[in-house]
């Protein structure tokens, strides 16, 4: 049974206002009455629980509809999670965008669409754990750096600069007609032989080998200039 003390109950105002935490809570409900409304336009939401990396609790059931659905995803999550995250639902293609370089030097940025059984733009699926981790879907990834207007690349090379110490990025997102939306940062991004990493490494003429040497170098670089 949830302790319903440690639970934060917030209303359309709250929404708005982004107001989803508090220091005690364990978790959030949403008021039925406020049936996920940002600004005018009623939106999925789902839920994440907060240990981020490898999907852990990502499921596709997360991704809810309304009240009751919000309240039966809370009662199955909470009791092995902390808290949970909600997060607007976004429409669009799945990207991952690969940067790498140091010193104000970019070497490489790179646009990896990602599908799941044939499908590439999401309306009403979120890349679970069926996907990533358990092999229940066929996930395939392709370069489209055509996604990614002039500006926005611009914009994302200068955040990723701004950072400072950071060698290699995947930035997770969401592309459609308004544009790309940062989903999640990823500093610790895998670097394995069929990952988005590797895929934009190879895309740019580096081999698997190549890639690690490249990456050990820029370690050096910012090692010995700190």
């Amino acid at each position: 049974k949830l302790d319903n003390s440690k639970l934060v109950v917030i209303d359309e105002t709250d929404l708005k206002q982004g107001k989803i935490k508090s220091e005690n809570a364990i978790g959030i409900y949403i008021k039925p009455n406020a049936e996920f409304t940002l600004g005018i336009e009623a939106k999925p939401v789902e839920y994440t629980p907060e240990i981020f990396g490898e999907t852990i609790g990502i499921f596709k059931e997360n991704l809810v509809d309304n009240y009751n659905e919000a309240l039966s995803v809370c009662e199955r999550l909470l009791p092995y999670y902390s808290s949970l995250l909600v997060e607007e639902y976004l429409n669009g293609y799945e990207v991952s965008i690969c940067i790498a370089g140091v010193s104000q030097k970019i070497d490489l940025f790179q646009v990896v669409k990602v599908s799941v059984d044939g499908k590439d733009y999401f309306e009403h699926d979120i890349l679970s754990a069926e996907a990533k981790k358990m092999g229940l879907v066929k996930k395939e990834r392709v370069i489209d750096n055509s996604l990614i207007t002039l500006k926005e690349k611009e914009i994302l090379i200068n955040f990723y600069n701004s950072l400072g110490k950071v060698e290699v990025m995947r930035i997770d997102g969401r592309v459609n007609k308004n544009g790309f939306s940062l989903i999640e940062l990823t500093p610790d991004c895998s670097l394995s032989k069929n990952g988005s990493v590797a895929l934009a490494f190879n895309n740019q003429g580096y081999s698997y080998e190549k890639m690690f040497e490249y990456l050990i170098k820029n370690t050096l670089h910012l090692f010995h200039n700190r």
